[in-house]
């Protein structure tokens, strides 16, 4: 493969693939756009009241619980962060959910993330789909300059970024966007640690850090991790061959430049840590917990993907509804073993390991696949990086197999364009072919066990496209290059489009969360106290629920329940007590009801208001008879109230309630505890009447000792973790301006080496 061009000429390149990729990342996502609909799924939500009642003309769509996700967190951060940040504040406190809890810390809140800037000026349901068509864009973008930069021809670098931006991984993911905002990132970290180990420049030094920075504050920490990982190895590659004091200085320089991206992300990471390690997930790796996370691995069956991603159906089709299954033999998502790249891609990624020219990348893709499987190398992740124990499924590791793929398609493209013998050509299709029938065979095993069917769907006319692609690029002068190479090109965003179109789900804008006089009248029922709707029905084949988790935070009341990746163990804990029972549903370990069997203890939660379906037993009304809410059921609770005076009698008076501010008048008789129902957190801090007072934590409350008299007393979500890491993340921000503005790293810009060996 030929080397990097000059500067110049790479630039020009640079636009010129940039514009193809949005215009294709546009394309792609013209359906979610046209007509006025956005890139959500609310049709997953349409089941639930009081939206099923108020809304019947929003049909439901087939459940996915973890597309859901898009809809049941995803909007719900999005509206409420980026809400309070256009009101001049950082949402650190999210006073919604769960009686209280950290927000920013949350970690995919990504609040600080620049990529999320349309959420700054954009209608929130607008907003999905312009930071999808940016991440894609970027998504092949970076893969483009990566190919480019270890060798890869202009058109092969082209086929390599549509094949890692429209892949399977992402389209399945597309709903959860930090999955993409993350993974965006990972071609351009690679790219950076190639340059920087080879050439030692300043631009490569900045580009590494950050793009790692991004990474880190797009959201997904399991999938930045995953990023630097491919950085690390992508470095190592780089430095093969070398002197060693050389190659060993240029890792040094890698290695460098993490730490000023982990200071300019740390104002997010810090919080996300110290949530982590007191949240629901906290425990460390275990052995039981390593059994668990590879019963989750994707099944041998799963490398049918490969082929034919819809050989076990597909989620968005009622006709043919997915059904696969994990190596645990447990029921699994789709997104979670997503790893179709296209049948072209497939088959030129086996043409390019033939041709010897994807090494590196065969090595990279057959490790992702060594973890995705749940083989021992993952236990090197699990045990052996800190805090990996609490992340998601192995098979998600296969967004490094999606981007390695890419890269042996480029391979592959330019060894046949060059004249790969016969032997080998013919060798490459072959190992792709034998690994499609070992996939086949496994798969018809496996539906043989479930009596099902392995499902075809496409993949004939994916056949017949791979044919025309493989075609072109194998009839030599008789076409022109350019031609052979936009063919290609062609085919795999053909197929790409088909598989990963229909996975992803469209709504109407004005159906999304929409007014409801219902939600109307739960708030003016609730007032400063929780309105909690009792749910117990939550399963893989389809909740049936009220006011689900996460409403609460885009119509502004509060409440018990709560869905987020990482919560306050305290509160799972209260209310585990609460019933005797895990608030989790089986399927869902972070998401927490409040059940019926805790209602008679919502008052000590400050609930005010308990909330049913109509067409379920109506909740204990100890105070008040039960009264209809439009499509649900309230009662109101025996002292139920957020904050009460214990210990002398004495009024209370709400100034403030802000999310992350609760000023009370407080007037009591006598010496008195001052309990506020919300959840106590560390950062929390208290005045009595402007002077620093000491708060207790009493489950899930704050207590404070007042005298007797007039007082003001003021609780204020100000950690100091938050303040130091604001100040660390500056002096990052600082730092990478001054390498921008001052000298050049380790020597200076030097011109690429030519040479470079391919991937």
């Amino acid at each position: 493969m030929i080397d990097t061009p000059p500067h110049r000429r790479l630039s020009r390149a640079l636009l010129a693939a940039g514009a193809l990729y949005a215009a294709l990342a546009f394309l792609y996502l013209a359906p979610a756009v046209a007509g006025g609909r956005v890139l959500l799924p609310w049709g997953l939500a349409a089941r639930f009241e009081p939206w099923a009642s108020e809304r019947p003309d929003v049909k439901p769509e087939p459940w996915d619980p973890l597309v859901y996700d898009g809809i049941g967190q995803f909007y719900p951060w999005r509206a409420y962060g980026f809400g309070q940040m256009r009101q001049g504040r950082i949402a650190l406190w999210n006073p919604y959910q769960m009686c209280g809890q950290p927000f920013l810390a949350n970690g995919q809140s990504a609040l600080l993330y620049p990529g999320n800037a349309a959420f700054w000026f954009m209608p929130t349901g607008k907003a999905f789909a312009a930071t999808a068509w940016l991440h894609l864009a970027l998504a092949g973008l970076f893969a483009f300059g990566l190919l480019r930069r270890l060798g890869a021809s202009v058109g092969a670098s082209v086929a390599a970024g549509i094949v890692f931006a429209f892949s399977n991984w992402q389209a399945a993911w597309l709903h959860l966007p930090t999955f993409l905002c993350t993974s965006a990132w990972m071609p351009a970290a690679m790219w950076a640690s190639v340059s920087l180990v080879r050439d030692r420049s300043r631009a490569a030094w900045l580009g590494l850090t950050l793009a790692m920075a991004m990474a880190m504050l797009a959201g997904h920490l399991q999938v930045a991790v995953y990023v630097a990982m491919a950085a690390a190895a992508a470095a190592l590659y780089a430095a093969r061959g070398m002197v060693p004091r050389r190659a060993l200085g240029g890792c040094v320089l890698a290695v460098t430049a993490m730490l000023p991206a982990a200071l300019v992300a740390s104002p997010q990471i810090s919080a996300t840590l110290d949530l982590a390690r007191r949240s629901h997930r906290s425990g460390g790796a275990t052995a039981a917990g390593y059994a668990s996370y590879t019963a989750y691995a994707v099944a041998p069956a799963g490398l049918m993907g490969l082929v034919s991603p819809g050989h076990a159906g597909v989620p968005t089709d009622p006709q043919s509804p997915y059904s696969g299954v994990t190596r645990g033999g447990m029921l699994f998502n789709y997104a979670e073993g997503a790893c179709y790249v296209g049948l072209l891609a497939f088959l030129l990624g086996g043409v390019g390991i033939a041709a010897g020219r994807g090494r590196f990348l065969g090595l990279l893709g057959g490790l992702a696949w060594a973890v995705a499987l749940g083989t021992p190398v993952a236990a090197a992740l699990y045990f052996g990086v800190p805090g990996f124990s609490g992340s998601g499924s192995p098979g998600r590791i296969l967004v490094i197999w999606s981007l390695a793929a890419a890269g042996l398609v480029a391979a592959g493209i330019d060894a046949a364009v060059r004249g790969i013998s016969p032997k080998r050509l013919a060798a490459g299709l072959a190992g792709s072919l034998v690994v499609a029938v070992l996939a086949y065979a496994s798969a018809w095993r496996l539906a043989g066990e479930l009596q099902t069917s392995v499902n075809w769907g496409q993949a004939p006319a994916m056949a017949a496209l791979a044919a025309v692609g493989l075609g072109a690029l194998l009839a030599g002068e008789r076409l022109s290059l350019g031609l052979r190479h936009g063919v290609v090109c062609a085919v795999l965003a053909a197929d790409l489009f088909v598989a990963g179109v229909p996975l992803y789900h469209t709504a109407r804008e004005e159906a999304v969360y929409p007014a409801s006089h219902t939600v109307e009248a739960v708030k003016a029922g609730a007032g400063h106290d929780r309105a909690a709707a009792l749910n117990a029905s939550w399963s893989f084949a389809g909740p049936r629920a009220a006011l689900p988790p996460n409403a609460a935070m885009v119509y502004g009341y509060r409440d018990v329940q709560g869905y987020d990746s990482l919560m306050p163990a305290a509160v799972k804990r209260t209310l585990t007590e609460a019933t005797g029972a895990d608030p989790s549903p089986p399927e869902v370990g972070n998401m927490v009801f409040l059940r019926p069997e805790a209602a008679s203890r919502a008052a000590n939660l400050g609930v005010g208001l308990l909330l049913t379906r109509t067409d379920a037993p109506s909740p204990a009304a100890p105070e008040a008879p039960t009264a209809a809410l439009g499509a649900l059921i309230g009662a109101s609770v025996a002292g139920g109230r957020r904050c009460v005076v214990t210990g002398a009698s004495g009024a209370v008076t709400w100034l403030a309630d802000t999310p992350s501010v609760v000023t009370l008048g407080v007037r009591p008789a006598g010496p008195a505890t001052l309990t506020l129902r919300d959840t106590p957190y560390p950062g929390w801090q208290c005045t009595v009447d402007g002077a620093p007072a000491a708060w207790k934590p009493a489950g899930l409350s704050r207590t404070v000792a007042l005298p007797a008299g007039s007082h003001r007393v003021t609780f204020r979500f100000a950690p100091e973790l938050f303040q130091v890491t604001l100040y660390l993340g500056l002096l990052g921000i600082g730092l990478l301006c001054g390498v921008a503005a001052v000298g050049a790293i380790g020597g200076g810009s030097r011109a690429p080496r030519s040479g470079a060996a391919g991937p």
